[in-house]
């Protein structure tokens, strides 16, 4: 229902306006932490911005590295800034990310132990992240491959939220970059979230691999599994820029971080610590 139609028509699938499932808060059944966030959106007679036909003013475009402290201008950055064309990384741009970037990242694992808690496991994440940027890494991958019978992830959005906010309060937040491997992302709400709430480029794994295992099974018809990918991003970053037009923002970086979402079943001290500004 979610991948079929994004790999054969570049884009999400056409949702009736009658939607009679529970909110997560009230559903009976699991459902991720992305499903208790609702997009905001300018409440005005027409759209902002029309993501299809004034897409040449929007731009996805994703920064890596260490911009410092943007407003003391006599202390401007120096490093290199690297940019991509999308958040969305493939499986293959990731190992090259980390390649590329082996001596300033910093990997944290994002899984717990099934015996200890999932609180303490979030403060630890965020103390391994404040040390590590102290050090000098430019780049923090948060990581929840080392999933196993034993070991549980911490809910990706959490884990971003958390060490974003934490970065901020000790005001070293740009002087890194905060990418995630995750198993949560699937449909472009699930990727909306995790951007808004301060993410730089996110690699949704797993979804690649079940469009490779689809792939493999001809649920794709000819298509190669590196064109299924291809269509997948693009669907993906056609589903961002919509989200981006309905609140009148052009540029993805003036939406990472922005928390332009209103929760619905989240504890006010979970939205409070872990999403300051969020409307609970």
């Amino acid at each position: 229902l979610i991948l079929q139609p994004m790999i054969e028509a570049f884009k999400e699938a056409v949702g009736s306006m009658g939607d009679d499932t529970p909110t997560a808060v009230l559903s009976k059944n699991y459902r991720p932490v992305s499903h208790f966030f609702r997009q905001n959106f300018s409440q005005v007679t027409n759209p902002p911005i029309d993501s299809l036909r004034e897409n040449e003013v929007m731009s996805l475009k994703t920064r890596f590295g260490s911009l410092g402290n943007i407003l003391d201008f006599e202390n401007l950055t120096k490093e290199n800034i690297y940019v991509l064309e999308s958040p969305i990384l493939s499986n293959s741009q990731f190992n090259k990310f980390l390649e590329f970037f082996k001596d300033s990242a910093k990997v944290i694992d994002c899984t717990f132990d099934i015996n200890d808690g999932l609180k303490n496991r979030i403060e630890e994440i965020c103390v391994e992240a404040l040390t590590a940027v102290r050090e000098g890494t430019k780049h923090l991958v948060l990581s929840d491959k080392n999933i196993c019978e034993t070991r549980i992830a911490v809910p990706t959005i959490l884990a971003i939220g958390a060490v974003h906010s934490r970065l901020i309060k000790s005001k070293i937040r740009g002087f890194t970059s905060i990418n995630v491997q995750t198993s949560e992302a699937l449909d472009t709400h699930s990727f909306a979230v995790m951007l808004g709430v301060g993410v730089s480029a996110i690699n949704p794994y797993l979804t690649l691999d079940t469009i490779n295992h689809r792939c493999e099974k001809k649920l794709f018809g000819n298509l190669g599994y590196k064109e299924c990918v291809n269509r997948y991003i693009k669907a993906i970053d056609k589903g961002l820029l919509k989200i981006m037009s309905k609140m009148g923002i052009s540029v993805l970086s003036a939406y990472r971080g922005g928390c332009n979402f209103e929760t619905v079943g989240l504890s006010r001290s979970v939205v409070s610590e872990f999403f300051p500004g969020t409307i609970s």
